[in-house]
């Protein structure tokens, strides 16, 4: 099960979020969001700076990329969250003579591919801001307003971070590691509902362990690479499922997808990979091994490949890869190391 945050007003973004929300958004703006309420994204992201400013709020009852853009002329949007999930998904949808004609001015992202940001921005004529943020992360906050290069979060905003190793120990400019925030005494700002392991276990020595993968370059700009707990270890190697995922969906015919280990045996991992098709598209999955070749390292390639109508989800469209890791290696799954043996 989930574990349950215990949500403390005085120790969250909701202020902060709210005091930048009035910087982006005025009275004559109109949110959208398609995501459940009882989620931090909608709740915090879209609900709040919408109440703080005065202004106009369209709630959907879920999200569909193909009346999406539909939706936002009919009420006259002027600016959505995205998820990362989503935004993927409205790029490979077919593209439409109108599909600029739209009143959105911009959109408040959280984990925007860099490979598709600027296409994205082209396509339908708007702005994307990447920021950072967590129920339980302690009020740790990141934000790219135009201010920082494409793909990247941003820079902390008003906390003490840092990058480090498994040991604790600072990374280089551009090497992985999990991002920690220094918030000294206050343990109280983040807690579990009736778990104390999992509450000391987020805070140590002063320093709340966010969990997330990620790098900075020189200048400090920090860029997502995907969860610790989605980390994979193939050959030595550490391998990011968000990495994967994101090779996977350079592919023109695949619509989304989730990475995630299987056991190998090596006594590491082997990534498989299970995906859906663009409405109407037959894919070989037997080359699409050779098509991550030229996104990937070798040892990131999956071997295993496994194509379904549709993924399970959770009602803020993410995927929910413990189903899938628990069906594991299925009677459909495809093989390429054995393919690549057999021919």
């Amino acid at each position: 099960m989930p574990k349950g945050v215990v949500f403390k007003y005085a120790a969250t973004n909701v202020k902060p979020i709210s005091l930048l929300g009035r910087l982006l958004v005025d009275e004559s703006d109109i949110a959208y969001t398609c995501y459940p309420l009882f989620h931090a994204n909608a709740l915090f992201l879209t609900v709040t700076p919408s109440l703080h400013a005065g202004s106009k709020l369209v709630v959907d009852e879920k999200f569909s990329a193909s009346r999406f853009w539909d939706q936002t002329r009919r009420y006259g949007v002027t600016t959505f969250n995205g998820l990362g999930a989503v935004m993927p998904i409205l790029m490979k949808q077919p593209p439409k003579a109108n599909d600029r004609d739209n009143p959105v001015r911009f959109i408040l992202s959280a984990g925007c591919p860099a490979n598709i940001w600027r296409e994205f921005e082209q396509r339908f004529d708007l702005k994307i801001y990447e920021g950072y943020g967590a129920v339980d992360g302690g009020a740790v906050l990141l934000m790219n307003l135009g201010t920082a290069p494409v793909g990247s979060m941003g820079k902390p905003v008003g906390a003490k971070v840092r990058v480090v190793d498994a040991q604790g120990n600072d990374v280089a400019d551009g090497e992985q590691g999990e991002m920690i925030a220094y918030i000294g005494n206050r343990k109280d700002t983040v807690e579990y509902h009736e778990n104390k392991e999992a509450t000391s276990d987020k805070v140590r020595d002063g320093w709340l362990h966010t969990g997330d993968l990620v790098y900075h370059d020189a200048k400090g700009y920090m860029y997502f690479v995907g969860r610790n707990t989605e980390s994979m270890r193939v050959g030595g190697e550490n391998v990011s499922a968000l990495e994967v995922e994101n090779a996977m969906c350079k592919h023109p015919d695949i619509l989304e997808c989730a990475a995630y280990a299987v056991p190998s045996e090596l006594a590491e991992d082997e990534i498989m990979v299970t995906f859906t098709a663009l409405e109407g598209k037959e894919i070989g999955i037997a080359g699409i091994p050779a098509f991550l070749a030229d996104h990937l390292a070798k040892f990131a390639v999956p071997r295993y490949y496994r194509l379904v109508p549709e993924l399970p989800k959770t009602e803020t469209h993410r995927i929910i890869k413990k189903e899938l890791e628990k069906q594991g290696l299925t009677e459909d799954t495809f093989d390429a190391k054995k393919e690549r043996v057999s021919s």
